[in-house]
């Protein structure tokens, strides 16, 4: 550990010395390209984890994967940069939910607050309209019954993949490039991703 925080220490000092300078965190994506996005986006509707199936972050679907570690850019031959995102949930996602999201969404952005109004119940039936009642309840945590004029029973619940969040903000830091002869970690990203524990 020692070794590393000392090389560390001095990569940056002959960053430094040679003109470079390691950039701040603004540079890690956000939500955009597979990266993670924020658990909380700060948006009028004041959803978390938009996108993810269930409201919010629902805690029986969306499990934590810990940190994950996302490639930047080379520093030189040996060196590159990390954004790192810390505390990320993975919860299951399908584009009926995202959709549905985003419409619910933007309801709030033209200031429809009630979930029984106009906007957000077009919402609604536009799920129902794409993806069955049956469905759009499952992904709700609602009962089918519980949406007048649904029969079906026996639901059974698709997604069609994952969504990442995390929470506060990402880190940068420098890291050795990984051993591209070594089998590449099983993730969503490919070898671009390093989850950490």
């Amino acid at each position: 550990m020692k070794f590393y925080i000392i090389s560390l220490f001095v990569l940056t000092l002959a960053l430094i010395h040679l003109g470079a300078s390691i950039p701040d965190a603004s540079i890690c994506p956000i939500g955009t390209d597979g990266a993670p996005a924020r658990i909380n986006p700060g948006i009028a509707s004041e959803g978390l984890c938009r996108g993810a199936c269930g409201m919010n972050c629902p805690s029986d679907r969306c499990k934590s994967v810990g940190d994950i570690e996302w490639y930047v850019a080379d520093i030189d031959a040996d060196n590159e940069l990390r954004c790192v995102y810390s505390g990320v949930l993975e919860c299951p996602s399908h584009q009926g939910c995202r959709v549905h999201d985003a419409c619910y969404d933007q309801c709030a952005v033209e200031g429809h607050t009630e979930l029984m109004d106009e906007c957000h119940q077009n919402c609604n039936q536009q799920c129902y309209d794409d993806w069955g009642k049956c469905e759009c309840a499952a992904w709700a945590d609602v009962l089918p019954w519980q949406i007048q004029g649904a029969v079906e029973t026996g639901c059974d619940m698709q997604f069609d993949g994952n969504l990442y969040f995390f929470g506060g903000e990402p880190t940068i830091k420098v890291a050795a490039k990984p051993d591209l002869n070594a089998p590449c970690m099983t993730s969503p990203w490919g070898c671009d991703v390093f989850i950490t524990p």
